[in-house]
């Protein structure tokens, strides 16, 4: 398990967390970041607000902690850290304080060896995991030798030192630096095992003691016998035919003054991008492992959309079910409403006709009961004249129609010179 200070925080077993506080980094601060970091001066730098965080920074700007230049970083930075950048692309912000102190010593090591030590002969040893708030450290596998005492080193307060950087202003040499805040979780970089990396790390092993290769900061080599090791297995291996008990003065000082000339070549070198520190073989593989990496996120970005699309469409389908439910209840009420209206409508059409025949009935026995009362009134002598003149004209004053006085197969011109005859045969007979 890796050391721990205030970068990491063990809340349970397997599980770490940790949280971000806000930077007490303020603008009379540039000044002196920039000189550290070998920025120009005309990069645009600003302290974050007392609300924002970390992964508040916007895009456009690069979040930094000041840890990394406190302990000898500068840009551009080692082409280790590059390639690492490069390949995981997150926010220098989001690669914890280990992390750089084993890459900054590893880096040391490899230049005063003079060896070419990549990405890969680091993730030979460590595996990277993602901790806090998409953080990530290093993690040293099973069974590997680390190259790198005290890297757990305690450094308190780091988190309270961070600031944001344009990017544009930083120029397009750091085009490779991540802007914003990536909270993806970024896939794990396999790497196979390589005879190639351990022959790399045993050599340094071996090179190095341990108190030349423990964490300090602003980390340097100083002359040591380990010095005048042999750099590769190839040397080595030609030397052991050689006495080892050669001890002249000429020799002794020669490989001295070799290994003095290494140090202060390597002490010189301009760290170069990684796309020109990296063999050709390894800047191929964190190409296609990039490529893999925007590949995946883009496969992810497709696979969110599609399952947003299937959900609206379900949703939509779920709609037009539940409309189309809805209508037909719709329709079958107003069906019921239809039938109910008609054998209403029916039920009142036979109402009406059987009122009406009531009615005729009703008015046929009036009339002949009105009838039948005078014509017992003029039997009984009570009426002595029948004028049925002056009834006609008053159902024509009332009514103005003659064709319903006509009887049957009558004409109404007989009718009415009857009525205006004034003779009536039984009535004038009887009177």
């Amino acid at each position: 398990m890796v050391e721990s200070s205030d970068e990491v925080v063990v809340v349970e077993a397997g599980v770490i967390g940790g949280k971000n506080v806000a930077s007490d980094f303020i603008e009379d601060d540039i000044d002196n970041f920039l000189e550290k970091s070998e920025l120009s001066i005309s990069t645009k730098v600003r302290a974050p607000t007392s609300e924002e965080r970390p992964n508040d920074c916007p895009k456009g700007w690069v979040v930094l902690y000041e840890y990394p230049f406190k302990i000898g970083y500068k840009f551009p930075l080692n082409s280790l850290m590059t390639q690492l950048l490069s390949v995981m692309q997150v926010s220098p912000a989001q690669i914890m304080p280990l992390v750089w102190r084993v890459v900054h010593v590893i880096d040391k090591l490899a230049q005063d060896a003079n060896m070419e030590f990549t990405l890969e002969d680091i993730l030979y040893m460590y595996e990277i995991k993602r901790v806090e708030v998409s953080r990530y450290t290093f993690f040293l596998k099973p069974g590997k030798h680390s190259l790198v005492e005290n890297s757990g080193a305690n450094d308190r307060g780091w988190k309270k030192r961070y600031f944001f950087v344009n990017k544009k202003s930083m120029g397009k040499s750091f085009d490779y630096l991540h802007d914003g805040w990536n909270s993806e979780e970024i896939l794990p970089l396999p790497v196979e095992e390589s005879v190639y990396s351990r022959t790399k790390i045993n050599q340094l092993l071996k090179k190095y003691s341990a108190k030349e290769r423990m964490f300090r900061n602003k980390f340097e080599l100083t002359p040591s016998d380990g010095d005048i090791l042999p750099q590769s297995t190839e040397e080595h291996t030609a030397n052991t035919n050689e006495p080892t008990n050669d001890t002249s003065p000429s020799m002794a000082s020669e490989m001295l003054e070799r290994a003095r000339k290494r140090k202060q070549a390597a002490s010189t070198l301009t760290v170069m991008p990684s796309s020109m520190g990296a063999p050709k073989a390894t800047q191929n593989s964190l190409a296609l492992r990039s490529d893999a990496i925007t590949l995946e996120k883009e496969c992810k970005t497709l696979r969110e959309k599609l399952e947003r699309s299937s959900s609206a469409l379900m949703a939509a389908e779920k709609k037009v079910t539940e409309l189309s439910a809805e209508l037909a209840k719709e329709k079958n009420q107003n069906a019921s409403h239809v039938a109910n209206m008609t054998s209403m409508k029916e039920e009142t059409d036979a109402t009406i006709a059987n009122l009406r025949e009531e009615l005729m009935d009703a008015a046929s026995r009036y009339t002949w009961k009105t009838k039948a009362r005078l014509m017992k009134q003029f039997l009984d002598g009570q009426t002595s004249k029948w004028t049925p003149e002056a009834d006609i004209r008053q159902f024509l004053e009332v009514f103005r129609t003659q064709e319903d006085l006509v009887p049957e197969g009558e004409n109404s011109v007989d009718v009415t010179a009857t009525a205006d005859s004034g003779v009536n045969t039984e009535t004038d007979g009887v009177a």
